[in-house]
């Protein structure tokens, strides 16, 4: 209001000003955990191939996951919420001569960032699940336990391992269907 005409006072109704001042607030609020959600973001692509190396770094690289894919969740649909908010309150306000339009390139921006968050953490939590360490015992592979005391060889999860193996399955089954 002061930018507006300096020096001068603009009488706003008192639903508008308490609009304004909760549009401030949830503004702080979603800038935060967008910024917040990114950093997470910029820290996470660094750190997500250490998953790979040791199932240690699974539970913190998940759990990093989840809180992005909540901040990032969270300031989607605060922004959602207040810029829906905003519109229906100051187009109500006729004698305002206000109108509000919503932009849908904003809105899918910011939607496809939270659901992206939320995929990344879905993966996140499969690769701590599925690609660990396993303990090879008698041609079969069973998870690493402490209870198994006939270990006798550690074998980490490795992509190329796991594509041939993939091959050679399936050029066994059509060798047998073929016959």
């Amino acid at each position: 209001m002061d930018e507006l005409l300096a020096g001068a006072k603009i009488a706003l109704p008192t639903q508008v000003l308490t609009i304004l001042d909760l549009l401030r607030l949830g503004q702080q609020v979603m800038w935060a955990f967008f910024i917040v959600g990114i950093v997470l973001c910029f820290i996470l692509m660094f750190l997500t191939p250490l998953t790979l190396r040791s199932r240690g770094w699974c539970v913190p690289i998940v759990s990093f996951a989840l809180i992005d894919s909540i901040l990032v969740g969270g300031a989607t649909v605060l922004a959602t919420v207040f810029s829906v908010a905003a519109k229906y309150a100051l187009t109500l306000q006729s004698e305002l001569n206000i109108g509000v339009d919503l932009s849908p390139v904003m809105l899918a921006s910011m939607w496809i960032a939270a659901l992206l968050t939320v995929t990344a953490f879905f993966l996140h939590s499969a690769v701590g699940c599925c690609c660990h360490t396993y303990r090879h015992r008698d041609g079969e592979c069973t998870p690493d336990s402490a209870n198994s005391p006939r270990v006798s060889e550690k074998k980490r999860f490795s992509v190329q391992d796991f594509i041939n193996k993939r091959r050679s399955a399936q050029t066994s089954s059509a060798r047998v269907s073929s016959t």
